[in-house]
């Protein structure tokens, strides 16, 4: 009897004031990690959590937009902001 569990990974990033580029980038890590999980690792859900600390532009308006149109397949972006 075989078992095909799922494996869970995440990745942890901060960001500080990154507005003008995080949603590319965060496309570009999701690309990354759909890919990996299709070519090596199919049974690989991922979790990219971004901690935004205390950023003072629209990073976390950028990362609330990127985790409703980036999380699809194997790759959920999600995101924390700190308070300070």
């Amino acid at each position: 009897m075989s078992s095909s569990a799922e494996t869970r990974a995440f990745l942890v990033m901060p960001a500080f004031n990154e507005a003008a580029g995080i949603q590319l980038y965060l496309a570009r890590v999701q690309q990354y990690l759909q890919g990996l999980t299709e070519r090596k690792f199919p049974a690989t859900r991922w979790t990219v959590l971004v901690v935004n600390d205390g950023s003072r532009d629209q990073t976390e308006a950028r990362l609330k937009e990127a985790s409703k149109s980036l999380s699809q397949g194997a790759v959920t972006v999600t995101y924390a902001s700190l308070l300070r």
